[in-house]
């Protein structure tokens, strides 16, 4: 009897220690054993990443994670889960990711940045940005940035902590407006709606999540394309001590690159529309 009940135990702990193990795997383990799970840290921002009402995941970033793990079968022969999991506010994901252990990969419509490098290690582009500066359409156009004070005096910025705009939108108050107030949203979408029910309310969105929301919800905001900023690349993300960022540089850059195959086109064409495509298209 005693046998049999440290045979259960024994048996118990083996199958926790193989799930704790199997749910964080290194790339060198995946690899070894040609099986294994990726856990896959997704902000929540149609059309880069989002579940739909059934709960499946979608967006140009999940269906470029699915192209890696097709890829990782035919070239490697290696079958990868890939393990989920959403975030609705982007300082959330951003510390998961930072502080997070081997085995997992961030899908967040992250800007490659060189001072996010000392807490992470980021994947070859997928996609160029342009951060356009969006208000309600009653506020006059801005022609250059000195005429921050008169544009939007008495008005309140708007950003989504931790993100690149946030930086982009501090040096800008420092240095054209210094009166400029500021308030945190926790998501692209979140500001945007305030735009439209607020006129009080500008700020920076990436251009891909203007043109989304404009499309659901009609034209109904003003973009300042003087206040475009330009040249920024986004790519996934993954923690500090990570080995997979090696194997899914593999995937970007073989052959001519992920960027210039067939199917990266076709997920663009499936959630952008072709003038848009035009503008962040890697080629």
């Amino acid at each position: 009897m005693k046998n049999s009940i440290a045979t259960i135990l024994l048996s118990a702990f083996c199958l926790s220690s193989f799930a704790q193990n199997s749910t964080y795997q290194s790339w060198k383990s995946v690899a070894n054993e040609r099986a294994g799970v990726l856990n896959v840290n997704y902000f929540d921002n149609y059309p880069f990443a989002y579940s739909d009402p059934n709960g499946k995941q979608k967006g140009i970033e999940i269906e470029i994670i699915q192209e890696f793990q097709k890829w990782l079968k035919v070239y490697k022969g290696v079958e990868l889960k890939l393990n989920f999991k959403q975030y609705d506010n982007f300082d959330t994901f951003y510390s998961a990711i930072k502080d997070g252990g081997n085995g997992k990969i961030g899908l967040g419509s992250v800007t490659i940045r060189q001072d996010r490098e000392k807490w992470a290690q980021f994947s070859q582009p997928y996609l160029k940005n342009i951060a356009v500066l969006a208000s309600a359409l009653d506020v006059n156009s801005l022609q250059d940035l000195t005429g921050f004070p008169t544009v939007f005096e008495g008005k309140v910025a708007l950003v989504v902590k931790g993100s690149s705009h946030e930086k982009e939108l501090l040096q800008i108050k420092e240095k054209y407006y210094p009166e400029m107030r500021v308030s945190y949203a926790s998501n692209p979408k979140e500001m945007l709606i305030k735009m439209k029910s607020e006129p009080k309310y500008f700020g920076y969105v990436d251009i891909i999540s203007y043109m989304a929301f404009t499309e659901e919800q009609g034209g109904i905001l003003r973009v300042h394309r003087a206040a475009d900023i330009q040249g920024e690349l986004f790519g996934f993300v993954f923690p500090p001590n990570s080995d997979w960022n090696t194997i899914f540089n593999e995937f970007m850059v073989g052959g001519f690159g992920f960027t210039a195959t067939d199917e990266y086109h076709a997920i663009l064409e499936k959630y952008l529309e072709l003038n848009v495509i035009q503008e962040v298209q890697l080629r």
